[in-house]
């Protein structure tokens, strides 16, 4: 049997072990929280710098990509005097037409060369540029010239006509007092007839007395 000393002694031991154990655990916990803290924290780290290596990356390949496609598609630019000398100082020969847009002239013809547009030109109009055109061939009453510039917009420059571009061609067909052919045409098209189209085609009917 123990006497009450030694009773003590062995009560101090324990908890002093139980103490002991006690921190061993709580230093172990910390430890391995501190440990994890840390292993995530330099994954999103790591992550991240990826993520930006990564978005430079791909900026630079959009960079590189609009680079090429802009060095492939480049417009070409023509000054004033090349403008002056096609049109032949602005002489009424080379005039195409005028129209709401101002006078037109046969810039197309003279730039380009001989006249005959292809898919790979480098000369490309744009959607104001053709619906300047049409206006004049409709003014001037240039059937022919209208229906061959309407007709490149889509097959030679891979243009949409808008509504404007095709008030202009049932404008012309009205001038021509063709209105049977003007509501055939805006019949086949692909987007809806608006109010001006119409009030186009009214125009000339009451001009025509019908």
């Amino acid at each position: 049997m123990f006497t009450a000393q030694e009773d003590k002694k062995i009560t101090i031991t324990s908890k002093g072990r139980l103490l002991l154990v006690i921190l061993l655990t709580a230093t172990a916990i910390i430890i391995l929280i501190l440990s994890s803290t840390m292993w995530y924290l330099r994954k999103r780290v790591l992550g991240c710098i990826g993520l930006a290596d990564e978005q430079k990356e791909s900026q630079s390949k959009l960079r590189t990509t609009m680079a090429s496609i802009e060095n492939t598609n480049v417009p070409q630019v023509f000054s004033f005097t090349d403008i002056v000398v096609a049109t032949n100082n602005f002489s009424n020969e080379n005039k195409l037409g005028e129209g709401g847009y101002g006078p037109v002239y046969k810039v197309f013809e003279e730039l380009l060369g001989d006249g005959n547009v292809r898919p790979n030109q480098v000369t490309m109009p744009n959607e104001v540029t053709v619906l300047g055109v049409l206006s004049a061939c409709s003014h001037s009453g240039s059937m022919d010239k209208g229906f061959y510039y309407f007709e490149a917009m889509i097959r030679c420059y891979g243009l949409t006509p808008r509504l404007e571009h095709c008030g202009c061609m049932v404008d012309l067909l009205g001038r021509a007092n063709l209105l049977v052919e003007a509501v055939k045409f805006m019949k086949s098209l692909p987007i809806r007839s608006d109010v001006v189209m119409w009030q186009s085609l009214l125009l000339h009917v009451g001009v025509m007395g019908m």
